[in-house]
């Protein structure tokens, strides 16, 4: 699909592979290396590196604030770090993972003492770390799913409910925050492009021939693919740069309804997989893993 959004079509004549296949591949080959690796070793392992890698991911999150870059050049955000011309890093995708191990390790060692408040308040500034500098770059999407992860974790690890339905409750008043602070005249903790963003998403048939140029056109995609899609290497290029994370309206366009109902239902089938093997673990620590992992894709 990366392929096809990118233009690239196989001819028997010239066979030409597009440069973002050969990175997506590679990453590919990449993945199936530490799957290979991570399943000769006890995942008991994982408590042994789970505070040097968050500390890792902090001193990333710090760099990336003083030498990271934005998608394009000129951007005022600062989200990735490049290691050269061609491979950047982006510290916040490592800060999810490191949150994860770090609360299962924690939640795993603490046992059941989940219902101490200092012990959750510390556990709570320890999580507001990761949180403050991701929001710092800015990334707000991040952020929210931070928090998201956050919860899931303490969920797993049997904190009493009240004590989650406060987190649930600070997420609610901050998101009735960032929408209020959007729709206002005067906003106080958004930068402008976040607040462009967020009306955009509500209002996008204002923001039809800008910010949500993008949206508005995927979703064309979307619709104009029907039940079974144009077929592959048929898109339309209605959609501006679809090799990003708009690579759906492609899916859409070019397999159809069914294609995209099979792509959702893998993502679903992965994600309950996941949690149905958290259930079955015997310790805290392979549940909380297990619920982090799929709550940070499902929610994301």
């Amino acid at each position: 699909m990366i392929g096809s959004a990118n233009g690239w079509v196989y001819q028997s004549d010239s066979f030409e592979v597009d440069p973002l296949m050969i990175r997506q591949f590679l990453g590919f080959l990449f993945g199936v290396l530490l799957i290979l690796l991570i399943q000769r070793c006890s995942y008991e392992m994982l408590k042994m590196i789970s505070i040097p890698v968050y500390l890792v991911s902090i001193g990333l999150l710090i760099a990336v604030l003083f030498f990271g870059t934005g998608a394009e050049e000129g951007d005022t955000v600062h989200r990735w770090l490049p290691i050269s011309s061609y491979i950047s890093l982006q510290p916040s995708e490592i800060a999810k993972i490191a949150q994860i191990l770090l609360f299962a390790t924690l939640f795993d060692f603490l046992h059941r003492r989940t219902d101490r408040l200092l012990l959750l308040i510390l556990l709570l500034a320890i999580a507001a770390v990761p949180l403050f500098l991701v929001y710092k770059e800015p990334d707000l999407s991040t952020t929210i799913v931070l928090f998201a992860l956050t919860a899931a974790c303490f969920y797993a690890a049997g904190v009493p409910g009240y004590y989650i339905l406060i987190l649930v409750l600070i997420l609610s008043i901050g998101g009735f925050l960032v929408y209020r602070d959007a729709v206002s005249d005067l906003p106080r903790f958004l930068n402008p492009y976040q607040t462009e963003r967020i009306l955009a998403w509500l209002y996008p048939e204002d923001y039809a021939l800008t910010t949500a140029y993008q949206s508005v056109q995927s979703r064309a995609a979307i619709g104009s693919g029907g039940l079974w899609g144009k077929g592959l290497f048929h898109s339309s290029h209605l959609v501006p740069i679809p090799t990003t994370d708009f690579i759906f309206g492609i899916i859409g366009e070019e397999l159809g309804f069914a294609g995209g109902v099979f792509m959702i239902f893998l993502y679903l089938f992965l994600c309950v997989r996941i949690l149905l093997i958290g259930s079955r673990c015997q310790d805290t620590f392979g549940k909380i893993i297990c619920s982090g992992v799929a709550i940070m894709i499902c929610f994301q």
